[in-house]
Order: structure tokens, then sequence, then C-alpha cells
């Protein structure tokens, strides 16, 4: 497929350009010859080279609009950028701060990503009222199962002592009852 089709170079029809697959590498290569921005996705270096081969503009790489100054370090202090990724970065700063039981749960995620602009100081602070939410939620959740586990129980044993229409025995409701104990 790459003998037949045609050289990368200016002058090439951005039709003929647009009919074929060139490489990643290849388009940061003519970009670099034509003294156009070669950094972005594969599909910002074809709408960039398409267009030069059209028009012969030169755009400026939309990436680096998009881009976001992000801290190589964050401290209490830093902001919390827009449209964050959470990396092991995030991860390391918050244990060191939280100390070693520090989890991200989704209810933080999201408090985070919804106030960006704020210092991570804030994200600190606010960290365990967020964690405490989420533990009287998994305590509920908790109570809730050893409840039905009890009424299940419950239902168990008095089935058995009454013997089960369905044909099940006493010995067969010994062994759920059992089970149910090791819940």
């Amino acid at each position: 497929m790459t003998e037949n089709r045609p050289r990368l170079q200016a002058g090439l029809a951005p039709e003929v350009f647009s009919e074929y697959y060139y490489l990643k590498a290849e388009l940061q290569e003519f970009c670099q010859e034509q003294g156009l921005a070669k950094s972005g996705s594969k599909a910002d270096l074809n709408q960039r080279i398409t267009r030069y081969l059209r028009t012969g503009e030169r755009l400026a790489s939309n990436s680096s609009e998009k881009k976001v100054f992000r801290e190589e370090y964050l401290t209490l202090d830093s902001l919390i950028e827009q449209g964050i990724v959470f990396s092991e970065k995030h991860r390391a700063f918050f244990k060191s701060e939280l100390g070693d039981t520090f989890v991200f749960k989704v209810a933080f995620q999201n408090w985070i990503k919804e106030n960006a602009g704020k210092t991570y100081r804030e994200a600190i602070a606010i960290y365990p009222e967020i964690a405490a939410k989420n533990r009287k939620k998994l305590i509920h959740s908790l109570r809730t199962i050893r409840i039905f586990v009890i009424f299940l129980r419950i239902t168990e044993e008095d089935h058995c002592k009454r013997g089960s229409p369905a044909g099940n025995t006493k010995k067969h409701c010994r062994a759920v009852i059992n089970i149910m104990h090791r819940i």
C-alpha cells in the first residue's frame, strides 16, 4: 500500500492526500518541513495539512489552545485544573496529605471535577465530609443486608419446622440454615 501512494509533499492535491493513509510520524515530518505546527492528534495533523495543501495557510496547533498549564508538583495552594485527569501524581499528593488509607472515591473525584479553580487545600478540607457520607451509605447498606439475612433465616427456620410443601427435607433446611449462619 505504501509503495503506490504518493509522497507527501507541498503541491500534492488535498483530495489525493485525503485518499491515502499516512503514519503520524510522516505527518509530523511533513509539518516540520513546511513550518507547520507538528503537535496534536493525528486528526489535527490531517486537518492542518489538508488546509495547507488547499490554501497554503499555516494553521496554529489546536492543541496549544486547549492546553492548560499543569504543575509538575502539586501543593496545597495549587489550583484544581479544568478538565482534570486523575493520575498517580494526584494519588501520591492526596496520600501524602491524607495518609496511606486515602482512596479515590467517585464522590470525591466528582467534587474535584465540579470545583475547578479551587485549591487542593479546599479539597483536602472537604475530603473527610465526603468520606463520612460514603461510610454512612455503606453502613446503611450493610444494615439493610443484615436485616434481609435475618428475615431469610427466620423464614427458613419457620419453613423447616412446618415442613416444606415442595418436598424439602429437614436435612436440606438445616443445611440452608447452616449456610445462612456463616453470612
